[in-house]
């Protein structure tokens, strides 16, 4: 058990900042970019990668990355290309929306009382849920 002056969480929270579609022309490979302000961590970023998976499937597993020295944590997410697809076209239509988004571990990761991430090492977490919610204003 934790002293009372620390917290466990499994779920980081963020708002969505930014978005950014990119397609190379001669190969195809398109890559979605999120750029999101960390809610339930007190301070830093997180940078979202969406690339849709190939059709053969991949055995890459879907993972975040945190490092001590660093205030931006970093995703890689392989979706199926149909929800790949759902979740851009989602973007064309926002104008001033709320977006949170929502990655839950595969570990619980340590905060002090006032939020601060509380890690020594580089952590590389699976994740093994991912939502976009969205409110409309």
């Amino acid at each position: 058990m934790l002293p009372r002056e620390f917290q466990e969480i499994n779920v980081m929270r963020s708002q969505v900042l930014s978005a950014q579609y990119e397609i190379s022309i001669l190969s195809a490979q398109e890559t979605f970019f999120l750029k999101s302000r960390l809610i339930n961590i007190s301070a830093g970023h997180l940078e979202i990668y969406l690339i849709p998976a190939d059709e053969k499937g991949t055995s890459e597993k879907n993972q975040i990355v945190i490092r001590p020295d660093d205030t931006t944590i970093r995703a890689n997410l392989r979706l199926d290309p149909k929800v790949f697809t759902r979740v851009r076209n989602s973007f064309n239509s926002v104008r001033h929306s709320n977006i949170i988004a929502e990655a839950k571990l595969d570990t619980c990761l340590t905060l002090s009382e006032q939020g601060d991430l509380i890690i020594e090492e580089p952590v590389r977490a699976n994740i093994l849920d991912f939502t976009l919610t969205r409110t409309f204003t």
